[in-house]
């Protein structure tokens, strides 16, 4: 028999694979541009196909939240815009220094002749600075300079060995006139030592032999200077040179332009400060405070160049007579450097007060 058909209503198959795709693509998106901006994790969507498809949440997230703000990038400098400069020290009023020294010097007996450079800002100042003085020994010091130079280009070596000869000979400083003999030989080295640090006058006069008087004096006048002949009745016909001169050829001597090579440089300096005469500017400053210079003496003449390695700042004090007794000079040569030592301490001291992050003691004028 046929069965009757039951009365119930025969259920509807409906296809809910199209559907849910839908709803999930929807999530998906919706997710993608929501999530983010709410600093929440994204979601990984599962399509299986069957109406039970669900939304599976994905593995926690780190706890440290993504900054909505991203970091700037570095800053670039722009083109064609100077960094700030870093602050020099201001040039300062040397006028009051100049007096001081003028009246000072122009009660003594005897002519004078001074010329300052304060090293940090390349000013000078100076009484009769341009005035003509015999230069004695303190010719050495370019000399020296002179032959460095030559070192420096390799056109000479300072292992090189000179012998003495009976022409080099002559009284005077030096330790060399009471033991050298014919024949004896030293290096160019060993020989700037004895002309610089003993103003020794054979060792110079080999030296000369060797490089030419007439080869430092055009030196001389490629740094400047003018290099004339000094005449008197006391001393005959000799070197001349002025303060100012004199001062520039060591302030050229501590900074690059006439030595370029440090080493060399610096073995010049090194012996202008361990020099066997403590007077004259050496005496003007405190114990301790370190002083390059070189000396010279002729009867009635008492002359000294110095660079002073003041705290803080440096200068190049030049002290040049004619006319005067030696020992008497040579406490004026000392009183005009602390005169100057003195006044350039203020100057270091008023910087430092006004800027204090700011070395005052390195710049030097090409």
């Amino acid at each position: 028999m046929r069965r009757k058909r039951s009365a119930r209503p025969r259920k509807r198959h409906i296809n809910w694979r199209w559907p849910a795709a839908a709803l999930a693509l929807a999530a998906v998106l919706a997710g993608c541009s929501a999530l983010p901006k709410l600093g929440l994790p994204s979601a990984v969507i599962s399509f299986s196909g069957r109406a039970d498809a669900q939304v599976q949440p994905a593995a926690p997230a780190p706890t440290a939240a993504v900054p909505d703000v991203q970091p700037a990038p570095p800053a670039v400098a722009t083109p064609g815009v100077p960094k700030p400069a870093v602050p020099t020290p201001a040039a300062p009023d040397l006028r009051t220094l100049q007096q001081e020294i003028s009246d000072y010097v122009g009660r003594q007996d005897g002519t004078y002749g001074v010329y300052v450079i304060d090293i940090a800002s390349g000013k000078g100042t100076g009484v009769n600075a341009d005035m003509k003085f015999p230069t004695a020994s303190t010719f050495k010091l370019p000399m020296a300079m002179y032959i460095l130079n030559q070192v420096e280009l390799g056109k000479a070596v300072l292992d090189q060995s000179l012998s003495y000869s009976a022409e080099d000979y002559e009284e005077g400083t030096g330790t060399l006139q009471d033991s050298v003999s014919e024949g004896d030989s030293f290096t160019v080295k060993e020989l700037i030592d004895l002309a610089i640090t003993q103003s020794d006058n054979i060792a110079t006069n080999m030296l000369l032999r060797r490089f030419g008087r007439e080869n430092v004096y055009a030196y001389m006048k490629k740094l400047g200077g003018k290099v004339t002949i000094y005449s008197d009745p006391e001393n005959g016909s000799t070197t001349g040179t002025t303060p100012k001169e004199m001062a520039n050829y060591m302030r050229l001597a501590y900074g690059k332009t006439a030595i370029g090579d440090a080493k060399l440089r610096q073995f010049l300096l090194d012996l202008l400060t361990h020099t066997a005469f403590d007077d004259r500017a050496a005496a003007g400053v405190p114990r301790g405070v370190k002083v390059a210079h070189k000396i010279g003496t002729l009867p009635n003449v008492v002359n000294d160049v110095a660079l002073v390695y003041a705290p803080r700042r440096t200068f190049v004090v030049a002290v040049y007579s004619v006319g005067v007794e030696e020992e008497t000079a040579a406490a004026v040569i000392a009183e005009v450097t602390r005169r100057v030592y003195d006044f350039e301490r203020d100057l270091s001291t008023s910087a430092a007060q006004q800027n204090p992050e700011t070395s005052v003691n390195g710049a030097l004028p090409k």
